[in-house]
């Protein structure tokens, strides 16, 4: 039955035709014996059931064993059940879209009968486990289909009467309504600052925000921006730990989980939503996917038409529910009450091709001989075929009772149940011929003949009564005593938990949130171009944006439509375009370090841009560090009469106050680049010091450097960047392979020197901190030389050898989505 996936009957036919034995299974350990005693009598009542003459029908015996049958009020009944469905116009075939309204409801009325009745007692089957009779349960029950389609109008009914129900592999994940809501959710997170994808992403029942709150909180300013933070929120956490654990803590903060469970179909709705988060994860670790890929990667899964098995949606439930299946998946399986609704449906398209077997077996395809309309009869004749074998399937899956609904259905005609029950009847253009009468005539006279096996039976008008489920002992549940200890001072630390003494603050991408230690100095002059730029968190994010996506060396020719781009999406108008360009132009021009490069100089091959890093953490306390620091300046007091540091480091240490603290040291660097095979750290800050570039001198950004406590920040990024490096390069020298950092105050770079912080912290300093802040089997990894012959070797213009292969451009190398560089370091620092 799975010609679909490839799978040719005509091979099994040649085989069994070129062997001389053959060995047939006449014994069904499944059914009781007057199930298979019907479809015996169903199968035997027509010569070649299977079309061709190479598959006969051989009949089945039950086998020898005893059994408790099915049992409805104390006796047992007729196990195979004929509905009839009469026409609703007299000539005239039941429309599908008929048919799709009363069987779901029919179905689900009967099941809720039978679940009635077994809940009373009045209908028994036995135990699986002890063979005891019981009442029947939601679990005994299955609905085989032909589409996912169907079983989705299956399982509304069911639940409008109450009944449970789960998907057994119907339908694709992708083709959920959770995917795509997931989608416009994830795009706004991404852009939290454009405010048509967040409105979007807050319609959604995952984000549960109805329509007229959407109207109201429109109106409500500060409502408003209430809902902006929470989302710039949503996009640290994705930037900094990931897309499943930004969606756990939206579905925690928007109590997602109680909301879709207290919906129609919430189990099915909540469990969809779970394993399309789980999903992208997945993809997102594998691929190394960055918010942009991720989002890229939902929506092409969401657009392709042809949908992987690996996706397909998984059970909401357990099996204390009636099962939905696709009469394919159910080969194999079986169920004690099984319903056939909609085993009259062909999916036969009406194709301009034939795709054939000839005469010796071999697969052809005519799309235009002279023969093609000869052809498309032996088309349609092994569709047929294959039809009536996947109706065997589905006939063959109960184990005490089967219900089967035939009628004249459009398009019937041509099915497989018309060709077994009505052999001798013709049809016209696919429609049957015979009218209710003869139809059910057909039916009564198969059902006398099947020794008491088959009923015939009108199908019952469906009704809306409700299933009420009996309450089930509750299992004797208690939480394991937990005997062990937690380390409380191991955590993920970072420059933000150590600067700001917040021992628990998560470390986020620096865009530059205004210091709330002091306000900018008030100036007389007006503020113009980039100095009367926004400030803030959303500017930050703004500008950083630009300078991660930019190709420096073309940045004349993709500058503009790229700020007019981001201007849009983080909500600014795009009056600031010419000030932002401006701006960004006159960085990458100015001079830097003692050889007086640019930033324009820097392909996109040779820079890594967000470059996160994680590597463990000795147990260290503040007044370590303040012991290190006074250490090393006491030692070199008088060894140089140039200042060690362009800050006084020594002040700013004696500042630092945070609880003892060991584990993972976690941060992200704005750009990483390589300049005559030298590396070098860039900080992007967007800080607003004044409303002139005479604001910017070395003077104010000293002064804002250490209000901020930004020095310790360039130092832990240098010991990261070293400890990286030394695994990275052959014959690595700090003092010939490290450049330096340099802080860049965006709206005060003038090319003359201002807005420029530059440094390079000497060696030993390095060094000492990396024996304070690295655990001795860190610092023996970072301080093995590799081997010639067997360490990886990094391209000697990139330190992020994982990401320097790939392609240039905007959202190429660099982009926070290149996650190797950062695995390569967490993984040689252990």
């Amino acid at each position: 039955i799975y010609s679909f996936r490839g799978a040719d009957i005509f091979a099994y036919m040649g085989a069994a035709k070129a062997t001389g034995n053959r060995h047939t299974l006449l014994k069904n350990f499944r059914s009781e014996p007057g199930l298979i005693g019907a479809v015996n009598t169903l199968f035997s009542s027509r010569e070649l059931p299977f079309v061709f003459d190479e598959i006969a029908f051989s009949p089945v015996e039950a086998a020898d064993l005893e059994r408790k049958l099915l049992a409805e009020n104390g006796a047992g009944s007729e196990p195979l059940k004929f509905w009839f469905v009469p026409r609703t116009e007299t000539g005239k075939p039941i429309n599908k879209g008929d048919a799709w309204e009363i069987l779901p409801e029919a179905v689900a009325s009967e099941i809720c009968r039978l679940l009635r009745k077994g809940r009373a007692g009045k209908l028994t089957i036995p135990d699986h486990d002890s063979n005891e009779e019981r009442g029947v349960e939601p679990r005994d029950i299955a609905v085989l289909v032909r589409a996912n389609d169907q079983a989705r109008l299956m399982q509304r009914a069911l639940t409008r009467r109450g009944i449970p129900s789960v998907l057994c592999g119907a339908g694709n994940l992708f083709e959920s309504e959770e995917a795509a809501e997931l989608l416009r959710i994830l795009s706004a997170v991404a852009e939290p600052g454009h405010e048509s994808l967040l409105r979007g992403a807050l319609a959604t029942d995952i984000a549960g925000v109805s329509g007229d709150e959407l109207a109201r909180l429109m109106e409500d300013e500060q409502g408003w921006e209430e809902v902006l933070e929470e989302f710039r929120c949503y996009h640290e956490t994705w930037s900094s730990r990931g897309c499943i654990s930004m969606m756990m803590q939206l579905m925690e903060r928007r109590d997602v989980r109680n909301r879709l469970l207290c919906r129609p179909l919430g189990e099915r709705r909540l469990t969809n939503l779970l394993h399309a988060v789980e999903t992208i994860h997945q993809a997102q670790s594998q691929e190394r996917l960055g918010m942009e890929g991720v989002i890229t990667w939902l929506a092409c899964r969401i657009a392709e038409k042809a949908k992987k098995e690996e996706y397909e949606i998984r059970l909401e439930t357990d099996e204390a529910a009636v099962k939905l299946v696709t009469i394919h998946k159910s080969k194999g399986l079986e169920y004690p009450i099984v319903f056939l609704p909609f085993c009259w449906v062909e999916f036969n398209g009406k194709e301009q091709a034939a795709l054939f077997h000839n005469e010796e077996g071999r697969v052809v395809l005519d799309i235009g001989s002279d023969e093609l309309d000869s052809n498309r009869e032996l088309a349609d004749r092994e569709e047929l075929a294959e039809s009536l074998r996947l109706l065997y399937v589905a006939l063959t899956r109960g184990k005490h009772r089967t219900y089967l609904a035939w009628g004249a259905f459009k398009d019937a005609g041509e099915g497989a149940l018309h060709y077994l029950l009505h052999p001798d009847a013709s049809t016209v253009k696919g429609q049957m011929a015979l009218s209710d009468d003869e139809i059910r005539g057909q039916l009564q006279a198969l059902a006398d003949s099947s020794s008491g096996r088959i009923e015939l039976l009108d199908m019952p008008a469906a009704d809306r009564e409700r299933y009420l489920a009996g309450e089930s002992a509750a299992p004797d549940l208690r939480p394991r005593e937990f005997k062990g200890s937690v380390a409380r001072d191991w955590r993920v630390a970072s420059f933000t938990s150590l600067s700001s003494r917040q021992h628990h603050t998560a470390e986020l991408p620096d865009h530059d949130e205004v210091s709330p230690l002091a306000l900018p100095p008030v100036t007389a002059v007006e503020p113009v171009g980039i100095f009367a730029f926004p400030r803030g968190a959303k500017a930050g994010i703004f500008l950083h944006k630009i300078f991660e996506d930019l190709d420096f060396t073309v940045a004349r020719q993709t500058l503009q439509p790229l700020v007019k781009e981001q201007l849009d999406k983080h909500g600014f108008a795009a009056e600031w375009n010419d000030a932002v360009c401006d701006m960004v132009l006159n960085l990458l021009q100015a001079p830097l370090g003692e050889d007086r490069f640019t930033l324009g100089q820097i392909g996109m091959e040779r820079r890594c841009t967000e470059m996160e890093f994680f590597f463990p953490l000795a147990s260290v306390t503040s007044e370590r560090l303040k012991g290190a620091v006074a250490g090393f300046m006491a030692k070199n007091a008088d060894k140089e009469a140039a200042p060690l540091f362009p800050v006084d480091m020594a002040d700013l240490f004696s500042r630092l106050s945070f609880a003892p603290v060991r584990g993972m040291l976690l941060g992200f660097i704005d750009l990483v680049f390589e300049h005559g095979g030298r590396y070098y750290i860039v900080d992007w800050k967007s800080n607003h010091l004044g409303n002139s570039v005479e604001d910017y001198g070395q003077a104010s950004l000293r002064r804002e450097m250490e209000q901020n406590l930004y020095p310790l920040q360039y130092l832990l990024y240098t010991v990261a960047l070293d400890s990286f490096l030394r695994l990275r390069i052959p014959d690595y020298d700090y003092d010939r392979h490290f450049g330096g950092i340099f802080y860049l105050f965006l709206r005060g770079v003038d090319g003359t020197g201002n807005g420029v912080f530059a440094d390079r912290p000497p060696k030993e300093f390095i060094a000492e901190l990396a024996e304070v802040l690295l655990p001795e089997s860190a610092q023996d990894a970072a301080g093995t030389e590799p081997e010639a012959d067997t360490s990886p070797r990094p391209s000697p213009t990139c330190a992020a050898e994982a990401s320097a292969d790939k392609p240039g451009g905007r959202g190429g190398v660099g982009k926070k989505s290149k996650k190797a560089e950062t695995d390569q370091l967490s993984l040689d620092l252990f």
